[in-house]
């Protein structure tokens, strides 16, 4: 009995991890969903419209993103006095960069406007709804190490094969990070955004997000690192 009691204790100072209950996909998912308010307060939101701070080289960009149930979406940015335009009306994307010479509207390329259309989903996640949306969603296990919280490690495959990985916090079941490959100018690039919580709102939680990597940069010079958030969130429930 007291070799046992050695082994137990050694295993605990030695920091070795804790068996924790397996879980399925769905389960998790329908925590996820717990966390968020509930799949009825996430469904009834029709509108939303965010105010923020886009964080360019050097400059800050003020913006206003807009989004209305089901996925259309426009995004307002303002840079050295002129206005910038991303629309995704469901169907077609478009855009006015705030540059001479390119402030026409014109067509999204199939890079951006995958992007604009991801960005129309007013629930602001592919886990609600993720068969509905085209995605594929598979548990890969629950792991330590992100500013030594305990997570929830998940992959989320898009009808057109991208992939991200979304880390849960393992307590709130609210994603804290996510992992991306995307295609920019011909080239795979890797983003990480940090996720937030600053409150709540209905059918969400309010989130600021921090995204590195490599991305366009509205501006004469083409692209550089891009870090964006997103706060004061407005919503307009179903009636």
């Amino acid at each position: 009995m007291r070799f046992r009691l050695v082994v137990v204790l050694s295993g605990a100072l030695l920091g070795l991890p804790r068996t924790a209950p397996a879980e399925t996909v769905d389960q998790v998912l329908a925590r996820y969903l717990q966390a968020r308010g509930g799949s009825d307060r996430i469904h009834a939101v029709q509108t939303l419209r965010l105010t923020g701070r886009m964080s360019l080289p050097d400059v800050e960009a003020p913006l206003v993103l807009e989004l209305k149930r089901p996925n259309r979406m426009r995004t307002e940015f303002l840079f050295q006095g002129r206005t910038g335009v991303r629309v995704y009306d469901g169907q077609k994307a478009w855009m006015i960069l705030p540059v001479p010479g390119l402030d026409q509207a014109q067509a999204m390329s199939p890079e951006e406007a995958r992007d604009a259309r991801e960005q129309a989903d007013i629930d602001l996640s592919p886990l609600v709804d993720p068969a509905a949306k085209g995605y594929l969603v598979d548990l890969l296990g629950r792991e330590a190490g992100l500013g030594g919280k305990e997570t929830w490690k998940i992959r989320v495959r898009a009808r057109e094969g991208q992939a991200r990985t979304m880390y849960l916090d393992a307590r709130t079941f609210l994603v804290v990070r996510i992992e991306e490959s995307r295609t920019l100018d011909g080239k795979e690039e890797e983003f990480v955004t940090t996720v937030g919580t600053t409150g709540r709102w209905p059918g969400s939680c309010s989130r600021t997000r921090s995204r590195w990597g490599p991305g366009r940069v509205v501006s004469p010079s083409g692209s550089g690192s891009t870090r964006s958030r997103s706060t004061s969130p407005s919503t307009t429930p179903a009636s």
